[in-house]
């Protein structure tokens, strides 16, 4: 026999002769293979237990920092969206300021434009008085007068 199955034979005697009474023959057997796979697998199995803990630590490193990160880009975006928000408002603002102007402006030049066609009817002369005056001036040009 070789030497490991040696090991495996004497820790099941000793397992046997070492076993409480008080102890359920079916728990005993699970310590058994679990020392038979130690003594088949050994550091095998050790390493890959180590390696898996190396691995779940970096994975739980990962998603913390994925989650910082993630804290981080929303509280840009936060800022972002309040920014853009007053910015916005403020543009609404000067919009509805420029807007009032050229109203104002606009109802300044209607009244101008009233005010004039109400000047022109009160002088507007009479199509006999216009006829004469261009009459009048056709004969000076022509040295009549």
């Amino acid at each position: 026999m070789n030497a490991k199955a040696n090991q495996v034979e004497s820790t099941m005697t000793n397992d046997r002769v070492s076993r409480p009474a008080a102890v359920h023959p079916g728990a005993n057997m699970v310590d058994g293979l679990s020392q038979i796979r130690k003594i088949l697998l050994g550091d095998f199995i050790v390493r890959w237990e180590n390696r898996l803990r190396e691995m779940e630590k970096n994975v739980h490193e990962l998603i913390e920092k994925s989650n910082s990160k993630l804290e981080e880009i929303d509280g840009k975006f936060e800022n972002l969206d309040r920014e853009l928000k007053e910015e916005l408002e403020t543009n609404f603002l000067e919009i509805e300021q420029e807007n009032d102007d050229l109203r104002e402006m606009i109802q300044k030049a209607r009244e101008e434009i009233e005010e004039k066609l109400k000047a022109l009817e009160e002088n507007k002369m009479d199509k006999d008085s216009v006829a004469d005056v261009f009459i009048n001036w056709g004969k000076r040009m022509r040295g009549e007068e």
